[in-house]
């Protein structure tokens, strides 16, 4: 589009193009963070139908080669066969948002829930969707 020999283009770009290498956070830091995001700021949804099925090993290799940091996985206590994985993503440019990641894997189950929590919500549903996107390729 054009005006007054101005040209405009939008070009559409994975969000996940835009994640930093340099997400690493501590495990302490990351509980404290979690813990400081009001629930409310949550953003959920669940992945169906997971190509790799309940395998957390396969989803954090995903996620990490697209610069996520993974931060802990801890099994559920009082939920049988339930695993959650943490990680961390930071955004490049000044400032870089950060998005924490919960994923639940149920065994047997070919789903997992995604949680992501930010204060830049603006980008969370962004964040969740690229996180979805990852997660369901082969």
């Amino acid at each position: 589009r054009d005006t007054n020999a101005v040209f405009y283009y939008a070009v559409p770009l994975p969000f996940d193009v835009l994640w930093s290498a340099d997400s690493a956070v501590e495990r302490s830091k990351f509980i404290e963070t979690w813990k400081s995001i009001d629930d409310s700021l949550e953003c959920v949804g669940t992945v169906n139908d997971l190509p790799t099925g309940p395998s957390i090993d396969a989803a954090q290799h995903k996620l990490v080669q697209k610069h996520a940091f993974h931060v802990a996985t801890r099994s559920v206590p009082n939920a049988q066969h339930t695993d959650v994985v943490y990680f961390a993503i930071k955004t490049i440019g000044d400032p870089g948002y950060q998005f924490l990641i919960e994923l639940t894997f149920r065994s047997g189950l070919s789903a997992c829930k995604v949680c992501v929590k930010t204060t830049a919500q603006p980008f969370a549903m962004l964040a969740k969707a690229a996180i979805e996107d990852i997660l369901r390729e082969p």
